[in-house]
């Protein structure tokens, strides 16, 4: 008895020890992550706001993924046939204009079975183009068709309505609430928009982000929550904006942060996002163009590992920031026991990694509200 008691005792001490280092360790990490939480809006600063003019918005609305909006196509058709092209264009337009014959022809459109949702969200943003200047008919005819449309859901799978834009009617929809908020989204809420967007940015690229798994130090997201500690720092490049082509305004030196942990490509993303952040995105050399030219030492420490080859028999698995596990390749029964191999170290549990999704949503309230 005497032998089982001093055991259970030295036995509790050591969990005693255990779940005080544990403890020690929670602490420092939670006054490291409140420290980290309470300075980290200070490095926003706000610059232009890139909107795009209405044109540009309404082509990227109405035409998503087009290189080439169709609006700004000429007519090409050989000159002896264009007067006869205009001629049915114009009584096209004419018939456009009858509500009874445009919801038919809509209607029509719908119900058949060749036509792809391609094609009705392409019919629906060339209706909506000639229909833009008369708005209030165009309203009128979205309420007769979304009339119709709720009573043919109604009568089969209501939940399932305006769950997709697969028809011409919720495309017509989508482009119609397009147009009206242009004004306010440029006028009132854009702004918020853009500064939430810059502060989630700007806050994710401030920790290491995992270029394979996608998982960050900083989201909003628990399932892309980086739940180890990455060391890391912060370098500032100097980065030397050559002069514009024209002869304009000479070169320029602009200073940018990185991490000493980021990929290449990461890098170059960083550096295109603090030189040209008042410029829009589509406006801005493209990642592939950029090529990395070092004129000082101040290497990435990272950047010099080289990239492993996959070879003849396979079996490579690429990571970044956290190694893949070949954990879970393994049997219930061998799992067990490599964690016990694994010794006995007080780790700090994984929960409370869950500080930095507190951080992330403290920095977004200004913008919130």
């Amino acid at each position: 008895m005497t032998v089982l008691s001093k055991q259970a005792m030295r036995d509790y001490k050591k969990v005693q020890i255990q779940l005080e280092n544990l403890e020690t360790s929670v602490r420092d990490r939670c006054k490291k992550e409140f420290t980290e939480m309470m300075d980290m809006s200070s490095d926003l600063v706000g610059s232009g706001i890139p909107f795009l003019d209405y044109r540009a918005y309404a082509e990227r609305i109405f035409f998503p993924g087009h290189q080439e909006s169709p609006l700004r196509r000429d007519l090409d058709v050989p000159e002896s046939r264009r007067q006869t092209v205009e001629q049915g264009l114009v009584q096209l337009s004419n018939l456009l204009n009858s509500k009874l014959f445009l919801t038919k022809f809509i209607h029509t459109l719908e119900v058949q079975r060749t036509f792809s949702p391609r094609d009705r969200a392409y019919v629906a943003s060339l209706l909506t183009v000639a229909l833009h200047g008369k708005l209030e008919y165009f309203t009128d005819i979205l309420k007769t068709l979304l009339n119709d449309l709720v009573e043919q859901y109604v009568a089969k799978n209501p939940k399932l309505m305006l769950r997709r834009t697969e028809s011409v009617v919720e495309k017509l929809l989508t482009n119609w609430m397009s147009i009206c908020l242009y004004t306010f989204l440029r006028e009132s809420a854009g702004e918020s928009f853009y500064m939430l967007f810059r502060a989630i940015k700007h806050q994710v690229d401030k920790g290491p982000v995992d270029a394979v798994t996608g998982k960050a130090k900083y989201t909003l997201n628990d399932n892309r929550l980086l739940r180890e500690d990455v060391e890391y720092r912060t370098l500032t490049l100097n980065v030397v904006v050559p002069a514009s082509a024209g002869g304009g305004a000479a070169s320029q030196t602009v200073p940018a942060k990185v991490l000493d942990c980021d990929t290449i490509t990461q890098v170059k993303e960083k550096l295109l996002e603090q030189t040209w952040k008042g410029t829009s995105f589509s406006q801005r050399p493209h990642i592939d163009s950029v090529l990395l030219e070092i004129t000082a030492l101040n290497i990435c420490l990272r950047a010099e590992t080289p990239m492993l080859d996959d070879g003849e028999e396979g079996g490579v698995r690429l990571w970044h920031l956290v190694k893949a596990s070949e954990d879970s390749e393994l049997p219930k029964h061998r799992r067990g026991s490599l964690r016990e191999r694994g010794g006995e170290r007080a780790k700090a549990i994984p929960e409370i990694y869950l500080t930095r999704l507190l951080s992330m949503k403290v920095l977004g309230c200004p913008f919130y509200n």
